[in-house]
């Protein structure tokens, strides 16, 4: 039985000597690092980074197109303003001619009233005579100032017929 319970120890010493290898240690003291979460202020951050280099290029961008519409505005305003110009130096010598137009018609007219005054003071039709000075005399401020004494002599011709003073126009034979 000796020879057993020596077996059986040094069965069992060889045991824990085979179990137990003392040159490596195959447990690790601290495990080895996890791959480094972003943390939320990380995040944040790269958040807000972001953010601010978008708006600083919108920013650009809309300034640059603030400026092409700036440019754009200014020159149709000046187009506007030449077409505006053009539009006022057109009008204004449409009006210098409608002025001039008005005035020779009414100049006609008027020689027109006085020949035939003329005519029926001749013919001794003073009625119609007195008719056509009475127009002239309606249009005299708008005439030309020469146009103020050839009426008053023809109204004093007129009154010198009417008065019955004889051949006051010579008849001509035309």
């Amino acid at each position: 039985m000796k020879i057993w319970k020596m077996a059986g120890a040094l069965l069992i010493a060889a045991a824990s000597v085979v179990g137990c290898d003392k040159g490596e240690d195959k447990t690790p003291a601290t495990p080895p690092p996890a791959p480094k979460a972003e943390s939320a202020m990380d995040k944040m951050n790269n958040a807000m980074s972001t953010a601010t280099d978008t708006a600083k290029t919108k920013a650009a961008e809309a300034s640059q197109a603030m400026k092409e519409g700036a440019a754009t505005a200014q020159e149709k305003a000046v187009d506007l303003k030449d077409a505006t110009v053009a539009k006022g130096v057109e009008a204004k010598d449409s009006a210098a001619s409608t002025a001039a137009d008005a005035k020779a018609s009414l100049v006609a007219t008027a020689q027109e009233y006085y020949d035939k005054a003329k005519s029926y003071i001749t013919s001794n039709n003073l009625t119609s005579a007195q008719d056509m000075i009475t127009k002239l005399d309606g249009i005299k401020t708008q005439l030309p100032a020469e146009w103020g004494t050839k009426i008053d002599d023809l109204k004093a011709l007129y009154e010198k017929a009417k008065a019955g003073v004889g051949n006051l126009i010579p008849k001509t034979g035309n």
